[in-house]
């Protein structure tokens, strides 16, 4: 079985791991980036299998927003919001 992105064929690597288990034939990608995104075939030479994969941008959300301060002079301000990934 060969394994192919976008009519290139696709290697054992950093990022896919490929590999079978009884009849089932895997492409793992690990830790997908926006340019995993495109057309993946499974081709055994006589049959083949075709999908895609769209791979999104993480959004950023605030968590916690910034809070007014009210001071002594010769005090620190410290200031903090916190995001966290949708």
């Amino acid at each position: 079985v060969r394994w192919f992105k976008n009519g290139s064929e696709l290697k054992p690597g950093k990022n896919y791991r490929i590999y079978s288990t009884g009849r089932k034939r895997i492409c793992q990608i690990l830790q997908c980036s926006l340019a995993d995104s495109g057309i993946y075939k499974c081709d055994t030479g006589e049959l083949n299998t075709s999908c895609s994969l769209e791979v999104y941008e993480h959004k950023l959300e605030m968590v916690h927003d910034l809070e007014d301060l009210y001071i002594q002079e010769d005090q620190n301000a410290v200031f903090m919001c916190e995001v966290s990934l949708a």
